[in-house]
């Protein structure tokens, strides 16, 4: 008898609930002048490195000298027209929220559709904030041209007056420009001169914005200050005194200081974090309009942070919010109504607010999006529709959708399969941190999908995801202790692993656990708490564990002997298409065990088990065979059967197939060969096997039956 372990877990898909990023930032001293090519590298290298860790503020930092720098090397040396190099730049600045990305890219004319693209996206995140549309347009635009056709849109648009938002670029750029003369950057004087002239600037020498000064009064100067203070445009980041300066805007009704303070103090951003004081900075933004302010106040309710908690209180804010067209709110109505929270569920309903928001280029509700698509939640399923809302999620950066593209090309669900692929978006994922798309990392390294086989690279990105709690790696990981792939084997580590795992509730673990326990593996040996961790996991319909439970009635394994009990867990495993269930309940109507005696259906769930390549299950087709029993007698057909269960570790195949061959009967006598596995079987603790080279008789229980199945306590 034999227990399974489980298969290899692989987390398939995980629709976007809750997006939160934590920012933080990091300095970097350069030189400004003597800066080589390798040094140009190696700050670009340090930015992507900050980028693949989370910190945007950091990576930001570093792209922006890289930036300031680069007319300084040769541009065919050092290749900054490539589109994705472009769009992380932008998406750097823009997942700061840095509103003075200062992104020299005027030579970028083979990317510039996709810095379009990254522009518009910036655009409307940024001034979703309450931030100027100047700067907004500032940290997303690209190159010259495309700076100037953004701002005269945005403008345009929203109806401002050009010659504010002109004076705010003058103070901006020059803030550059005086960094682009020291670096010796050619014709720098040419070019603000022909920008000046094409703006009309009035204000074209005024210093730089890098000293806000303490005699500006008026609450947008001082919301503005607030922002450079946050964001550490041009002056050192310091969150202290970014909240210094929204709370003076807020105390004059600011209503976008008034958000942002809320935020800080929701989050401990600069001040000591207060839930209750968040509210009331959120309430006061709301009363002057604030769309930012409205979602923020739901999500309080929707979590009752610093509130009662109230669903329909938040519904109540996210509509009002969603109303003037913020993404972010249409997005957690659509939540509400997929998981029917606060209001009857409705999926349709919730595809509907998820579209309203993933139109507006909102990532996690494009996500979601696709996740209803796959799986016809409130849509028609349509696979290839959510591979196309997945990767406009994906392109964004949102490591969710990354996870999710991935699973789509490893097994082709709406997209040609291509499991290369499948590990590109993997790894997009697993080095923004995502657990998910680690662990599924993984199983491809482990099992060479997509990618070379490394077991140790394996058991890397198994770490990785387990460390943040991820169950299906945590049992992975287990698995790789307890058979030491890519590892040193370890047994009591395994277990710890597997453990975390199952008291999640993770079914494989759960059966893993229940072998190690009925075996004494890296832990004392218990049969109760085999059973009790099997019936957890087979409570969940795991196959496995019904199979095992179907054995520990079948022998007597800590309970009683019961093959009424046993045929019915069996039954539940067979039904799934477990192998080993098969061989038990092929053994039981061979024997008439909890059910009447029938040969033709043993041989028929015989030949099922070994049909799944089970090597080690074939001795009871072997057995039918042999004997006619359910199937017509083949002795050639036997014999194959019962070598490759031999070769396949079973004990009895292996004393048989050495009784046959010191007997000569049905294949040519051959004593070594005979020997040579009646030693096998005697090592695997085969009695008859033992007896036989002991030159004793077979025990009386046994000399019935010349094809006995010796792993039985009754026979």
């Amino acid at each position: 008898m034999k227990a399974i372990f489980g298969e290899k877990n692989h987390v398939r898909r995980v629709a976007c609930v809750l997006a939160a990023v934590c920012l933080t930032t990091c300095t970097l001293s350069a030189k400004e002048s003597d800066f080589s090519l390798g040094e140009v590298k190696e700050v670009f290298q340090f930015g992507q490195d900050e980028f693949k860790k989370g910190n945007y503020g950091g990576a930001k930092a570093n792209f922006d000298l890289v930036c300031q720098f680069v007319s300084l090397v040769d541009r065919d040396s050092f290749d900054f027209r490539d589109s994705q190099i472009y769009f992380t730049m932008v998406k750097c600045a823009v997942g700061a929220k840095d509103c003075v990305a200062k992104v020299e890219l005027a030579h970028a004319e083979k990317a510039r559709q996709s810095e379009l693209s990254a522009g518009r996206a910036g655009v409307a995140w940024l001034t979703q904030d309450n931030v100027s549309l100047l700067d907004a347009v500032v940290a997303a635009g690209v190159s010259e041209g495309l700076l100037e056709t953004q701002l005269k849109t945005v403008v345009d648009q929203q109806k401002c007056q050009l010659e504010t938002y002109v004076l705010e670029f003058s103070m901006s750029y020059n803030m550059l420009s005086s960094k682009a003369k020291k670096a010796r950057i050619p014709n720098t004087d040419e070019t603000i001169k022909r920008w000046k002239e094409k703006w009309k600037f009035k204000g074209g020498d005024q210093e730089s914005k890098s000293a806000p000064k303490d005699n500006v009064e008026d609450a947008k100067a001082q919301f503005e200050r607030g922002l450079r203070y946050a964001n550490g445009d041009g002056v050192t980041k310091d969150e202290v005194e970014a909240v210094k300066w929204y709370r003076k805007a807020a105390e004059q009704g600011h209503a976008g200081a008034q958000n942002n303070l809320g935020v800080c103090y929701a989050f401990g951003m600069g001040v000591t974090q207060d839930k209750a004081e968040a509210e009331k900075w959120y309430r006061k933004a709301v009363e002057r309009g604030n769309v930012r302010a409205q979602c923020n106040l739901g999500s309080m309710y929707e979590n009752g942070e610093g509130v009662t908690k109230s669903l329909g209180e938040a519904m109540e804010w996210y509509q009002k919010a969603a109303a003037q067209g913020d993404a972010q709110a249409q997005w957690r109505i659509g939540w509400l109504y997929e998981a029917g929270l606060g209001v009857v569920q409705d999926r349709t309903e919730a595809v509907r607010w998820y579209r309203k928001a993933a139109e507006q280029g909102f990532a996690a509700a494009q996500n979601n999006l696709g996740v209803c698509y796959e799986y016809g939640n409130g849509v028609s399923q349509d696979k290839a529709e959510a591979v196309r809302w997945y990767r406009k999620a994906a392109e964004q950066g949102l490591a969710t959708a990354q996870n999710n593209l991935g699973v789509c090309y490893e097994y082709g669900n709406g997209v040609s399969q291509d499991k290369a692929e499948a590990v590109r978006w993997y790894r997009k994922a697993a080095e923004q941190g995502f657990a998910a798309a680690q662990n599924n990392l993984g199983v491809c390294y482990e099992h060479g999908n997509g990618v070379s086989q490394d077991k140790a690279e394996a058991v890397r990105w198994y770490r990785k995801a387990a460390e943040q709690g991820e169950v299906h790696a945590q049992c992975n990981l287990g698995v790789c202790y307890e058979y030491g792939m890519g590892v040193t084997q370890d047994k009591e580590e395994a277990v710890r692993c597997y453990r975390k795992a199952a008291e999640q509730g993770n079914a494989n673990a759960q059966n893993n656990l229940g072998v190690c326990y009925q075996y004494g593996q890296g832990v004392t040996k218990s049969l109760g708490q085999a059973m009790e961790w099997y019936q957890k996991a087979a409570a969940q319909g795991h196959a496995a564990a019904e199979n095992n439970i179907g054995w520990m009635y079948y022998i007597g394994n800590g309970v009683r002997v019961d093959y009424e009990e046993a045929v019915k867990w069996f039954r539940k495993s067979e039904d799934k298409n477990c192998d080993l269930a098969q061989e038990g309940l092929g053994r039981c109507y061979y024997k008439g065990r909890g059910v009447e005696r029938n040969y033709r259906e043993a041989a028929r769930l015989f030949r099922l088990s070994v049909d799944q390549g089970e090597a080690c299950t074939s001795f009871g087709l072997a057995k039918c065979l042999y004997l006619g029993r359910g199937c017509d007698k083949d002795v050639n057909e036997a014999l194959k059967w019962l070598r490759k269960a031999a070769e396949g570790g079973d004990r009895d195949a292996a004393y048989m197939l050495g009784d046959l061959l010191g007997r000569g009967e049905g294949v040519t006598a051959d004593q070594a060969e005979s020997e040579k596995w009646l030693k096998v079987a005697a090592e695997k603790g085969q009695p008859l096997a033992k007896n036989r080279l002991a030159g004793k008789e077979a025990p009386s229980s046994y000399q019935d039956d010349p094809w006995p199945w010796t792993d039985e306590n009754v026979d």
